[in-house]
């Protein structure tokens, strides 16, 4: 079970809902681990992840980053969404 704050990040969420409804994140590796910090999985390709659209459009493959600053990962089991760039968000997360 996940909670997904939509009215946050509603492009970031739209996507992973429609990438698992797609069964996009079946099989999928964890491909970092850091002991007692972080993890990171969602790129079943290994090619950096795709948003929804990007499976369907290469140059649609990254979203915009949706950002609050006020939003602070501060406990255990809470996610978001893994990049290497500023605006390069896609399947992968954290």
């Amino acid at each position: 079970v996940i909670d997904l704050l939509v009215d946050e990040a509603p492009e970031l969420c739209r996507s992973f809902l429609k990438l698992a409804k797609v069964y996009f994140y079946h099989n999928c590796i964890i491909d970092t681990v850091e002991k007692d910090f972080i993890l990171t999985t969602g790129d079943p390709r290994q090619d950096g992840g795709t948003s929804i659209h990007g499976l369907y459009d290469r140059s649609k493959r990254w979203l915009p980053d949706e950002i609050d600053e006020k939003r602070k990962h501060v406990k255990r089991g809470l996610v978001g969404s893994a990049n290497t760039k500023t605006n390069q968000n896609g399947s992968k997360f954290y």
